[in-house]
């Protein structure tokens, strides 16, 4: 890769798409990418962004290595180098460079004195119309873009390859480092074996302010001269100088040109093409001469132009070079069509890519440039070839911003609206935490006035009205969404949502609260009350109690809050927890288990699941967790008081991060669930206790449901015996029904077993039951013991008759209770009729 892009940094100007020659930029989701085969390594791009969104790939990291390891290393200076230190002469060169750890220093004018002897020979012996090699812009130009030129190019190396044939003759295992404005050289000489880099300029005066290298003391270093080897002519080394190439090797040519820039270039190449033009020689240059290269491009042109010319007057070449080893070098070189060509789109494929801008005629086509390209046909046909986004086009794109706009204010206004007259509190702030919308109805729950609270720091106001605990803004900076109770004084208590709301970057930017108030979820009111039909049959909700807790997880379960339901073993909590999934908007499913039935070894793979090999005895496959299955949907975790302390934390964890680890991975895979727990015991005396983390029991009690026993809401009892009988009947075929008097018994009975015990009752009695209907006797007989009525008792001392007449009278109260007529009571009390009503007249009228 030639260029890099630097992403972070590009604005989408698209000035290097509407710049480069030969269209080697596309824009891909808004973002320019250079295309690597088609780039002719101009460098073009790179020094026309504003934003240096653009970088040349350099080799300075390997230059320093090799600085600091290799005893023979060499340098190769482009003749162009006198011009990027102006003041500098041949000692400050040659000081700067051996400072740096340099062995040998080559000039590259060398290679350009050797490729003029070769131009020359080849144009004397020519009879068409050669083009220079020396310039690997225009020879990747001709390759890729004029391929029917390439056999016009003359068949020699660079002057840089050149000089690289030379030394590796001359010494076989010397490293050479070249060094000159041209970006191109990088990707034209990465083949050649001895060049261990090739740097810019630029590059190499970074790497000396890396190492804090200086020059002083400068000495003029001694030159060893020799019959033997050659003097550098300064012909070549002002080749640096654009035309001075066609000086030098075709004085005796009556129809040559020298031509350099990008335009007057292509301009040419349009003429030769069209054989418009014939030529013995053409000296082709992209830039202005390699004094003017992309590295050394920003000095005035004819200042260093003079200098170049003046350097070379007053100071001499760096080394001689051997005759010898000059005479007997291959110079030669290939040059392969490479063809990138494109195939020009018909007028209807054009037009089917204006139209999806809403160009449908000429008068459409504005032309701006906006895009990057000259005209809207050659966006066109950019995106026909894949170089450009098709929704890329500045009118288009301003038109349907006005329209987004139009509909933004439309929405906005409607989500004002909307958060204005919410019942919810709703409030907007930024990431430090300030108010930047507040909604009437939360400002209601705070006691505050617009003014008050818009602008402030949510601290402030939490300090301010005494509300606890505090909104955790760096919990949201980690986390989408937190669920928590919030304390307003002693007898408010509000229920608040506030969720992440955050960059492409995952930065917080907003946080969004939606706050409710616990005492106002009202289930006496009849717009939240559920009607009896939407009450599953497995729910029996006769009771005032069971109404209200209804209602809560009905309302609860339009919300993701985690919730904790708690209540005597045999209560229904399971049975509340799967009311709530199915009231819920969850898609997944509702994942069960009991802490308590699991052994703690086996749970921990039960809940978290695991991967091949974590343990002997596991699956080959491995195993998704409970967790994971209930990934989307409800997770209940019956008997959650039962967690040992280490599965405490790994859930604490889960819940944290919304992750889960399988045993034996170590990469955790996201996980979104709605969270129910439920236990018979106290967690709060648990955590006094030490028995029960106390940031997992915050976690679990954001929104808590209690159910009373039975024995608290015995006024359901009896529709709980019509619906557990309902259900029995079908399932053993059986025509039975159940005595009032029974019913009456089960009343006063506390059921410390609650529903599950009811409901074992009823199914034993339909079981064992001989008769159609069940009666208060069919009970004692079955549940003597358990179903005895309450003693009598006597707490103090009183007279003898007293205490028989208080005996009496109670005996006849339960009598009563229990029977339908007198005769009833004297047959279970073992008297006369006539004493049971001698006795209810002496005690009750």
């Amino acid at each position: 890769m030639f260029i890099n892009i630097l992403k972070e940094y590009c604005h989408e100007c698209y000035a290097c798409v509407r710049n480069c020659p030969v269209s080697a930029v596309k824009v891909n989701d808004g973002k320019v990418e250079v295309i690597e085969e088609r780039c002719i390594h101009c460098g073009k791009c790179v020094n026309l962004c504003s934003q240096n969104a653009r970088e040349i790939v350099d080799q300075k990291n390997e230059v320093i290595e090799l600085l600091q390891k290799e005893d023979n290393l060499a340098v190769a200076l482009a003749p162009s180098y006198p011009v990027y230190k102006l003041s500098w002469q041949k000692e400050d060169w040659f000081n700067f460079l051996s400072k740096l750890g340099f062995k040998n220093i080559y000039e590259v004018a060398w290679g350009a004195d050797l490729i003029s002897e070769k131009y020359t020979e080849i144009l004397q012996n020519n009879d068409k119309t050669l083009i220079s090699s020396a310039c690997p812009v225009i020879v990747n130009l001709i390759n890729k873009y004029y391929p029917q030129l390439s056999a016009n190019i003359i068949e020699v190396v660079s002057p840089m390859k050149a000089l690289s044939r030379y030394i590796k003759k001359e010494g076989p295992s010397a490293k050479l480092v070249l060094v000159g404005p041209c970006q191109a050289k990088k990707v034209e000489l990465e083949s050649e074996e001895n060049i261990a880099a090739v740097l810019t300029f630029s590059e190499l005066f970074s790497i000396a302010e890396e190492l804090d290298i200086r020059v002083e003391n400068n000495i003029e270093p001694e030159l060893e001269s020799s019959a033997d080897k050659n003097d550098i002519s300064n012909s070549a080394r002002s080749l640096a100088v654009g035309g001075e190439l066609l000086k030098k090797v075709s004085a005796q040519l009556d129809n040559s040109l020298h031509i350099e820039g990008e335009k007057e270039v292509i301009e040419l190449m349009e003429a030769l093409k069209a054989e418009k033009i014939e030529l013995e020689f053409a000296d082709l240059l992209f830039c202005k001469g390699c004094i003017d290269g992309v590295d050394l491009s920003s000095e005035n042109y004819f200042l260093k132009q003079k200098h170049l010319y003046q350097y070379l007057k007053t100071n001499s070449y760096f080394n001689q070079y051997n005759k010898d080893i000059a005479a007997h070098l291959d110079l030669s070189a290939k040059y392969q069509a490479e063809n990138m060509v494109l195939k020009t789109p018909s007028e209807k494929e054009i037009w089917q890519i204006l139209n999806k801008t809403d160009k449908y005629e000429e008068a459409d086509l504005l032309d701006c440039g906006a895009c990057g390209f000259e005209s809207c046909r050659d966006k066109a046909a950019a995106v026909i070839h894949g170089f450009a986004d098709v929704k890329i086009c500045l009118p288009y794109l301003l038109k349907e911003k006005r329209g987004e706009l139009k509909e933004i204010q439309k929405v906005n206004k409607n989500l004002n609206l909307i958060i204005s007259s919410s019942y919810d509190g709703i409030m907007l702030i930024d990431k430090d935490g300030r108010v930047e919308k507040i909604n009437s109805s939360y400002l209601q729950m705070l006691g505050l006035e617009l003014e008050e609270a818009k602008g402030k720091k949510i601290s402030q106001l939490e300090k301010r009205l005494g509300l606890y605990p505090g909104l955790d803004l760096q919990s949201l900076k980690e986390k989408e969404q937190i669920t928590f109770v919030q304390n307003h004084g002693k007898n408010k208590r509000i229920l608040l949502t506030a969720k992440a709301i955050k960059d492409q970057a995952a930065k917080l930017e907003q946080i969004i609260i939606n706050a409710r108030d616990l005492a106002e979820i009202s289930f006496s009111n009849s717009q939240n009350e559920l009607n009896d039909q939407d009450i599953p049959d497995y729910l029996v909700s006769k009771s005032k109690e069971m109404k209200k807790i209804i209602n809560l997880a009905a309302k609860v379960a339009e919300t993701d809050s985690t919730i904790l339901i708690t209540g005597e073993s045999g209560t229904g909590k399971e049975v509340i927890a799967k009311f709530i999934y199915e009231q819920s908007n969850n898609e997944g499913d509702f994942v069960k288990i009991n802490c308590a039935a699991i052994p703690t070894n086996l749970l921990e793979s039960e809940l978290f699941g695991y991967e091949k090999g974590a343990f002997s005895g596991a699956r080959k496959s491995g195993k998704p967790g409970l967790i994971e299955e209930a990934d989307n949907g409800t997770l209940f975790l019956d008997e959650i008081g039962e967690l040992s302390p280490n599965m405490q934390a790994k859930l604490l964890q889960v819940l944290q991060e919304h992750s889960v680890y399988r045993i034996g991975s170590v990469k955790p895979k996201k996980v979104n669930f709605r969270l129910i727990t439920a236990t018979n015991r106290d967690l709060e005396q648990m955590v006094k206790d030490k028995e029960f983390r106390e940031d997992l029991y915050y976690r679990l009690n954001v929104f808590p449901i209690r159910i009373p026993p039975l024995r608290k809401r015995k006024n359901a009892i009896p529709a709980l015996i019509d619906h557990y009988l309902s259900i029995l009947k079908e399932k053993y075929d059986k025509n039975i029904s159940i005595s009032e008097r029974a019913v009456k018994l089960f009343m006063k009975y506390d059921w410390p077993g609650n529903v599950r015990e009811l409901n074992n009752v009823i199914e034993r009695l339909v079981i064992t039951s001989e008769k159609l209907l069940i009666d208060y006797q069919d009970v004692l007989a079955l549940y003597g013991e358990e179903f005895k009525t309450e003693g009598i008792s006597v707490s103090s001392l009183m007279p003898l008759p007293k205490a028989v007449a208080e005996v009496e009278k109670k005996i006849l109260e339960m009598a009563q209770e229990n029977c339908k007529s007198t005769y009833e009571m004297a047959d279970m009390l073992g008297v006369n009729q006539s004493t049971v009503v001698r006795k209810l007249k002496k005690y009750f009228h």
